[in-house]
This record gives C-alpha cells, structure tokens and sequence, in this order.
C-alpha cells in the first residue's frame, strides 16, 4: 500500500467546513463545483499537506458517502 489516496467527508454545510479546514490545516481549495453538481451533491477539493480531502454537502444520514481511498498499486492485489 503506498497511503491514502483521498478522504471524502459529508458536511452540512460545505463552505464552513472548507473554512475550517483552510483555517486549521492551512488547506488550499483546488476546486469547488459550485452550482454544478458533477457528483451526487457540492462538492469542494482540498489539499492538506499531499493530502486530497473531498467534502460533499449533504444531510447527516445514517448510510453515507464518507470513506476513506487507499493507494494501492493493481500488483499487490490478489485474487
């Protein structure tokens, strides 16, 4: 396994939880779909460090779509 490829976290609401993590984490915003939704809700793309963090505004529900990607190269899967 070579890390973590990207984190993606549901939040209520997406531009204060993206302050947040600019404020705390010194976060950069790649990119935010705005208006668009190319995904299943907004969606903003943040870098922490070398780390992705995708945050998706959306009601607090019992099943979501927060997870956590490793990166794993297709050689270290078996069958």
């Amino acid at each position: 396994m070579k890390g973590i490829s990207h984190i993606t976290l549901m939040c209520k609401d997406i531009v204060r939880s993206a302050r947040l993590f600019c404020d705390l984490f010194d976060a950069q915003e790649i990119y935010s779909s705005d208006e668009h939704n190319f995904s299943l809700s907004k969606e903003k793309f943040l870098l922490v460090g070398d780390l992705w963090v995708a945050l998706m505004q959306g009601n607090l529900i019992e099943r979501s779509y927060n997870h956590i990607a490793f990166h794993i190269d297709e050689d270290e899967l078996t069958n």
